[in-house]
């Protein structure tokens, strides 16, 4: 996978921003097992909503 597979991430608390599926591992929040980490484990990342 590339380095970066959430570009539309963004800081927790950006406005008009909300809660999306973390794309590097599909939102189980593991990768090979070990901890994701571009969303720390929990499946998601924070994103822009409706071209915000």
């Amino acid at each position: 996978m590339a380095e970066n597979d959430n570009p539309e991430k963004v800081p927790p608390g950006t406005p008009g921003a909300g809660e999306e599926i973390c794309r590097k591992c599909e939102g189980t929040g593991k990768i090979d097992g070990e901890t994701c980490p571009e969303c720390g484990g929990t499946g998601k990342i924070t994103a822009p909503i409706g071209g915000a």
